[in-house]
């Protein structure tokens, strides 16, 4: 097994180098970073996690790791599960991936040596391997809302299958057929299981949904007004929008009122979380609400609780939450 000392021969660098890098308790040269990180990978290096805990245990501590901290969706799974760690008597060490799976594997590496009592984590993708990372360590932990329902592992997440079939029941009864669907990213099963519920449930009411139709997105904002601009140009016959998660049906209004089409008047549009944005905003987002409070609730109770007491998995329904986002054709 590879030591520290072979990494930092490798690398060209000191010991306290390759540990700056691992801890990042001080600056490193980008070079010599991608140097030491290059020569961890090669040698498939692994941090002795016991010794390091030891060290530095601090205990009573939860790690939290989401994709981006700054997108409004994570930003309330941060603050609910902050909210029931503390109550609980726990601090929260909070982690962001930046949706990039090596950062996230050396995030659950660095969290492991703070000897937290257990992780919550959203994963980057499906190709993410933090799950059979964390099962390894033995240190408890949940995935949460970028689970998938196939998982051997522990999770709590809305049914997102479900969350497609409430908003396409509802664009029909509004008496939509001509109809689009903004997706997340094709590598996250969140994704996936929202276009199958919202696709099965059009095809049993005899609307099939233009392969044209559904349009892949990224969760933000901004996808949702670039897209909104590609829909104005190429499908104007467009009479309602499901956007698989409020931020991009919120970019999606935006460009369409500044264009001057009205809403729901011209064309109406859908989201899925229920950020407080969603309420705000003028008109009002209809949306498909997912129970984030309770997730955040469960995961925390999760990891504290004795081993028996713990779940496997849970899957939580969503609920439509109807506003002025959407009118009837």
């Amino acid at each position: 097994m590879a030591s520290i000392n072979d990494v930092a021969r490798l690398a060209g660098v000191s010991k306290a180098t390759v540990s700056r890098v691992l801890n990042r308790t001080a600056p490193v040269h980008k070079q010599t970073e991608k140097r030491v990180n290059k020569a961890i990978r090669l040698l498939q290096y692994k941090p002795n996690l016991l010794a390091k805990g030891l060290k530095q245990k601090s205990g009573r501590l939860i790690g939290l790791l989401v994709p981006d901290i700054n997108h409004p969706t994570y930003s309330l799974i941060v603050k609910h599960v902050e909210s029931y760690a503390r109550a609980a008597g726990f601090h929260l060490v909070l982690a962001n991936t930046g949706n990039n799976p090596d950062e996230e594997a050396r995030l659950i590496d660095n969290l492991l040596c703070r000897n937290v009592d257990g992780i919550i984590f959203l994963r980057v993708s499906n190709k993410s391997l933090a799950a059979e990372r964390m099962a390894q360590s033995g240190v408890p932990f949940v995935l949460i809302d970028r689970a998938y329902e196939h998982s051997p592992f522990p999770f709590v997440m809305s049914d997102n299958y479900m969350a497609g079939v409430l908003a396409a029941r509802y664009l029909i009864s509004k008496g939509h057929h001509k109809i689009a669907c903004v997706t997340g990213p094709p590598d996250i099963s969140a994704s996936i299981q929202r276009l199958a519920g919202f696709q099965d449930t059009l095809k049993q009411n005899d609307i099939a949904l233009d392969p044209d139709h559904v349009l892949e997105g990224d969760f933000s904002f901004e996808c949702g007004r670039r897209i909104a601009r590609d829909i104005l140009d190429t499908l104007p016959e467009i009479s309602a929008i499901w956007a698989q998660n409020d931020p991009m049906a919120i970019g999606m209004m935006h460009t369409f009122l500044k264009n001057r089409i009205r809403i729901p008047g011209d064309i109406s549009i859908m989201g899925m979380d229920d950020i407080e944005l969603a309420a705000l905003f003028v008109p009002g987002l209809t949306t498909v609400r997912q129970p984030f409070e309770k997730m955040c609730e469960l995961a925390v109770q999760n990891l504290i609780s004795s081993d028996s007491d713990r779940f496997s998995q849970l899957l939580l329904m969503p609920e439509l939450v109807e506003r002025d986002s959407v009118g009837t054709c």
